[in-house]
């Protein structure tokens, strides 16, 4: 019954053309085991598979929710929409993964085609590896990881540096208006306070340079009038990821 029903899909899905002859469907090889013909099953068997392992290693699970429309162990694709009202939270993790990310209501998503939804975004931080603290904070940059930084101009905004036992000299360059701003980095300090002489502009774009090691980041000012439970979607479309990942954890 299987084979019948490989021979059925392999009608749509793969054509047969023999060099110098006429053509040939696949169909020539129902029923038939020649060498040719398991070739063709096996390459098609072991194509419909990959798709099918990649399908369900996109699944996104749900391990918690107060929403009534999603339930413990349900999956999801990645092109949900989610639709939570205020107060509802549902918490998932990606097929295959342990780390858990968390959304609250209220949170509501309207298809679109040309933009991504916040579960799709969601998949592309699976398999990010990071070595910032685990007590991260929001307003904190990592110097030598982050390339996008999303900021409130009421925050204090913070420099962070993994642990090191030598004093470092930190460059900031405004790669607009050329303004450079020194510190010597003390040892065994991992943060240091953005110096108040350089200013941080919306869509500003700076060179940071830790001894030899270079970074570019660019900062992002949120909206006053962005709730806070869209904040993660809004960092993620500007690559804030650590700190949406730090919002959804």
């Amino acid at each position: 019954m299987a084979w019948k029903q490989l021979n059925q899909m392999t009608l749509i899905l793969v054509p047969m053309r023999r060099v110098g002859m006429q053509d040939r469907p696949f169909t020539q090889c129902v029923g038939k085991l020649n060498l040719r013909c398991k070739m063709l099953r096996y390459s098609l068997l072991l194509m419909l598979t990959f798709w099918f392992v990649n399908v369900v290693a996109n699944d996104i699970i749900i391990v918690a929710s107060t929403s009534p429309l999603y339930q413990e162990g349900q999956r999801l694709t990645p092109k949900t929409t989610l639709q939570l009202k205020k107060g509802e939270t549902i918490s998932f993790r990606a097929h295959q993964n342990e780390e858990i990310y968390t959304q609250t209501g209220p949170y509501i998503e309207e298809p679109n085609v040309d933009t991504s939804t916040l579960l799709e975004k969601i998949i592309t931080l699976v398999s990010l590896r990071s070595t910032e603290k685990s007590n991260a904070q929001l307003n904190e940059i990592d110097v030598l990881q982050d390339n996008a930084f999303c900021f409130d101009m009421e925050e204090k905004i913070v420099l962070w540096r993994s642990h090191t036992t030598q004093t470092q000299t930190l460059s900031l360059k405004n790669k607009q208006t050329g303004q450079i701003a020194t510190q010597n980095w003390l040892a065994e300090e991992a943060t240091l306070t953005w110096p108040s002489e350089l200013s941080i502009t919306d869509g500003g774009q700076y060179l940071i340079k830790l001894e030899e090691q270079f970074t570019k980041l660019s900062f992002y000012q949120l909206p006053d009038d962005l709730a806070p439970t869209y904040q993660a979607n809004w960092m993620l479309d500007r690559k804030c990821v650590r700190q949406a990942k730090l919002l959804l954890n």
